[in-house]
């Protein structure tokens, strides 16, 4: 998967210690005889005898720009860029050892935190020295417990400092003065990885595997280190003496132990109890037996060596992507950067290597001519381990592998999918067959909890590739396949013999999510919306063939849909039944055929006659609820009440229909017809005014005529309908019965409130009914006249309702509230129709009531009208006592003329002494010019002359004094540089981009 390319090759002489500046990059070689030999890309540069006492190892700080070098007695601090010493740490009792180290959490190098732990000769000691954003802060020393504890490994995480001996694993807390002592030890209840959880599910096939594996079947606790760390003779020794610590990331620190061979990773913090969390990884030591020597390269990659080869591996799995034979042998190995290897030999030789992806992908099958099914499964895992890492924030960048824009990563990231979901597909098969012959063998709750654990994970895999749904439903659900074998034949897929033994729980949280979130994108396909899938910081637009396999035939959006949708619906049947109703009551592609078939089968009638309505086959629907309402029995009343609102929500899509089952049920229910009725046409729908009122109403007559006028007065009162004929049939009806009191105030209330109708219309059906009486004094008439002024008034013929009020009706209180209503809406027209009421009110024959009415005008509605005008139409003989009223009126609405006239004086006299007194603050301002005042402005000196106008201005919150033409000037730069400044818009961040 990788290959490697020597690029450079420098022959040293007399070396004593070597390092590799990475940020810098620069290698430092330090000689025998005290030179420091600094090699760059641009050449070598020598600082001759810069020490002379021997160096045994050296150190490197990022933060601190410093090398870090070991001598016997000290620790000597040289700045990196021009390799002169600044500071140095010495300990009269011997270094052994020291170890520099940095925590990397915050991206900005000067708030890093270096940690330099020395480790001295004579006595078992730790001193640890600290630095905070590039200041010394503390040192600290302690002491470990023997003389014969040796220090194997060091990390440095968010949790302090870890350190590994042979005997312990400590934390130290930065700066603390205690070291932690890390003395349990917890086994996981499940492996860890999906290849490790196979394996361990294969165990309860063979008793004896079983009995050989028992310990990984429950949690295991250790009080000490003494049962983890056991002799065994049986471990080879070179795996035995390999005891690495690293650190993935600033919060993850792991043990990699050849002894025990697992990954022993660090949880809890100093406010809890630190444990360390044993990883079985005997895949890792299985393949490396014969190296001991450790170094972590990032991205989840490691490089082992020992005194001839090099391997890059992956430190989840151990698989080897990269081995290099160095023939002059290998004493240490550092990492020049990202993709680059510096190799120090062990004849004094540096060699840098290269690393580059290998796009072969020979992969090899288990069979002749097989599919990518039969790919060999080691293989499988090793490239999607691969894959997974090379994916990894910024590798390819490191790499320069993706220069061509974001397709290399896009086309890296779909080799990953597919390898990804046949592998996850592979595991589902082997899973299966292990479940079975186990469950024939007598599987124990533990297996069946593993084997339910790798479902849960190969399903999360799918649905995080969100791999093609032909694929994952033909090859894992056959029995839910036959729409796909059917109805579209489509030819190659991968149907297995046996159904999958799945528990409810594992469908209902894994698959069926899968199904779900593939139909959201399918549905965005379909319409032509655009939708995305992620994978890590890549986004990708997704098409019709992300969803396809490489060998199935071409279908359409709505095909997969149809698949897809018929799929979750026989899921849903089968695993999650309350999700049947709402996946058939909502916009779904769902086969017809299929859906109909399994819900008439499992007898689920509510879903059924859902279905139905959704897909319009209203006929199917009707004749299965008659067809049960038949048989029904004592379940009548309910299976009718379902026909009702089944035939509710028709009204508006099939009224044809509607009739026709609703003559089914006045038929077979004839005492209820009343109930029916109003239960299906009397009841507000949101469409309700949409609806054939017309012909609803000619059908309910015929059924029943009382119902038939509550469904007028309900079209008109409740739906407010402006449906000219329905109005009038509801007042012909009312006409009818015109005698009625009751229907009379019905008549004015309908007329009254209603403003939707046809006042024409309106008008020739009262006068039609006016003119069916010969009786003048019938009081039928009389009602019938009352009425006639509500569409009148609509016509806006106030004369003709004056007269039929007035002249015919002789009613003096209504003709009153009507002149008022007219006056309040339009007090012009109301103006002229008051004046014609008072003129008709003056020619009143009847000598005994007219005065009455003149007072009860003038107190009513004198103060409407010109006061000259009333006065000169009143009769002469009117007696001032009955037009005394009229005359306080008057005189109280003078009144508040002038008091409110005295009002607004006085509030302008106030505004005008407020205005003279800021205006004498204005002019009391003085300044005193002396000989030598100048003007701000033009710099001449100031005169108090006649001939020279001087002005006194504000700006920016100071006062001067300056000529007039140099103010006005001062004036229009300030208004210039204000409209400048509100014409300035501050751009956007996008706009600038």
């Amino acid at each position: 998967m990788f290959t490697a390319r020597r690029i450079s090759s420098t022959v040293l002489e007399d070396v004593q210690c070597l390092n590799r500046l990475s940020i810098w990059k620069k290698t430092v070689v330090i000689r025998k005889n005290g030179d420091f030999d600094i090699y760059t890309n641009e050449g070598l540069h020598t600082y001759r005898k810069l020490w002379n006492e021997p160096i045994l190892d050296t150190g490197y700080s990022e933060a601190l720009s410093t090398l870090f070098v070991q001598c016997e007695q000290s620790l000597v601090l040289f700045n990196v860029g021009n390799m002169e010493q600044y500071d140095k740490i010495v300990d009269r009792r011997g270094i052994q050892k020291f170890w520099c180290l940095e925590y990397r959490c915050n991206n900005e190098i000067s708030q890093k935190t270096v940690v330099v732990v020395l480790l001295k000769t004579k006595i078992p000691r730790l001193k640890m020295f600290t630095w905070i954003s590039s200041k010394f802060s503390k040192l600290v020393e302690i002491q470990l417990s023997s003389k014969r504890e040796i220090i194997i490994s060091i990390a440095f995480v968010e949790k302090g400092v870890v350190i590994v001996t042979n005997i312990a694993v400590y934390v130290w807390k930065v700066g603390g003065s205690v070291l932690t002592r890390v003395d349990k030890v917890v086994s996981p209840k499940w492996p860890a990885s999906l290849s490790s959880s196979l394996r361990t599910l294969g165990y309860s096939v063979d008793p004896v595997s079983r009995r050989d594996n028992s310990s990984t079947t429950e949690s295991l606790v250790w009080s000490s280190f003494a049962n983890v760390w056991p002799s065994d003779k049986k471990t080879a020794k070179v795996s035995k003496d390999l005891r690495y610590l690293f650190a993935p990331d600033h919060k993850t620190c792991i043990l990699l132990d050849g002894h025990t061979q697992k990954f022993l990773q660090l949880h809890g913090s100093h406010e809890e109890a630190f444990y360390l969390k044993a990883l079985t990884c005997d895949q890792f030591f299985r393949s490396n037996l014969n190296f001991k020597s450790c170094h972590y390269l990032g991205f989840g990659f490691m490089v082992l060596y020992n005194n001839s080869t090099l391997r890059v591996v992956d430190y989840a799995h151990g698989f080897v992507y990269l081995t290099i034979k160095v023939a002059d042998g290998i004493k240490r190995v550092f990492q020049q950067s990202p993709v680059e290897i510096m190799v120090w030999t062990l004849k004094d030789v540096i060699e840098t290597y290269k690393i580059d992806v290998d796009e072969d992908l020979n992969m090899k099958t288990d069979s002749l001519g097989g599919s990518m099914f039969d790919l060999n499964f080691e293989t499988l895992e090793k490239r999607v381990a691969f894959y997974k890492n090379i994916l990894k924030t910024t590798y390819l960048e490191a790499m320069n592998i993706a220069e061509e824009g974001n397709e290399t990563r896009i086309s890296y990231i779909m080799k990953l999918r597919d390898l990804y979901i046949v592998y996850a597909l592979q595991v589902f098969d082997k899973a299966q067959k292990l479940h079975s012959t186990a469950k024939r063998n007598g599987s124990d709750h533990y297996s069946q909890g593993l084997y339910e654990r790798i479902m849960h994970q190969v399903f999360q895999i799918i649905l995080q590739f969100l791999a093609p749904p032909v694929l994952i439903i033909s090859y894992c659900f056959p029995e839910n396949s036959e729409i796909i074998r059917n109805k579209f034949s489509i030819k190659n897929q991968y149907f297995r013999e046996a159904p999958a033994e799945l528990s409810t729980a594992v469908v209902k949280k894994n698959f069926l999510p899968y199904l779900t979130e593939v139909r959201r994108h399918m549905k965005n396909i379909s319409k032509g919306t655009d939708t995305y899938w992620s994978y890590h910081d890549t986004s990708l637009k997704l098409t019709l063939s992300f969803f396809e396999s490489h060998n199935q035939a071409e279908l359409s959006a709505s095909d997969l849909l149809t698949i897809i949708d018929t799929t979750l619906f026989e899921m849903y049947v089968k695993y999650n039944r309350p999700m049947v109703g709402p996946l058939v009551r909502v916009d779904n592609s769902c086969d017809f055929d299929t859906v109909e078939a399994l819900l008439r089968k499992e007898n689920m009638v509510h879903e059924l006659i859902d279905f139905y309505f959704y897909n319009h086959e209203h006929q199917k629907a009707l004749d299965l609820l008659t067809e049960i309402l038949d048989r029904a029995g004592d379940l009548k009343p309910g299976i009718k009440t379902i026909v009702i609102e089944y035939l509710k929500n028709l009204e508006l899509i099939d009224l044809d229909l509607v009739l026709h089952y609703s003559d089914y049920l006045l038929e077979n229910f004839p005492d209820e017809t009343f109930d029916i009725i109003m239960l299906i046409f009397l009841q507000p729908l949101p469409f309700s005014k949409e609806l054939d009122h017309r012909r609803i109403y000619e059908y309910i007559d015929s059924k029943h005529s009382d119902l038939s006028l509550s469904y007028l007065e309900f079209i008109v009162g409740e739906l407010q309908s402006s449906e000219s004929l329905i109005f009038c049939t509801l007042l012909k009806r009312y006409l009818q019965n015109i005698s009625d009191p009751n229907t009379v105030r019905k008549l004015h209330a309908v007329l009254k409130s209603s403003k939707n109708y046809d006042p024409k219309r309106v008008l020739k059906v009262l006068k039609d009914a006016i003119d069916g009486y010969k009786n003048t004094n019938a009081p039928e008439l009389r009602a019938l006249k009352y009425l006639i002024v509500y569409p009148i008034n609509l016509l806006g013929e106030h004369q003709t309702a004056l007269t039929t009020l007035w002249e015919e009706l002789h009613d003096y209180q209504q003709t009153s509230e009507y002149c008022n209503m007219v006056y309040n809406n339009d007090s012009i027209a109301g103006s002229e129709l008051l004046n014609d009421f008072l003129d008709r009110i003056i020619v009143f024959d009847n000598e005994h009531k007219k005065p009455h009415y003149l007072q009860l005008f003038l107190a009513d509605h004198g103060s409407k009208l010109d006061s000259d005008e009333v006065l000169l139409k009143l009769p002469e003989n009117m007696s001032v006592a009955d037009i005394s009223s009229f005359f306080n009126t008057e005189l109280k609405n003078t009144t508040a003329k002038q008091n409110e006239l005295a009002l607004l004086k006085d509030i302008l006299y106030s505004d005008l002494i407020k205005s003279n007194f800021k205006l004498a603050n204005v002019l009391s301002e003085f300044f005193v010019i002396s000989e030598e005042r100048k003007c701000p402005i033009c710099n001449k000196l100031l005169k108090n002359t006649s001939a020279d106008s001087l002005a006194i201005i504000t700006y920016k919150k100071k006062t001067y004094v300056m000529y007039l033409n140099c103010a006005k000037k001062l004036q229009a730069k300030i208004k210039h540089d204000e409209e400048q400044l509100n014409g300035k818009r501050t751009p956007l961040l996008s706009e600038l981009l």
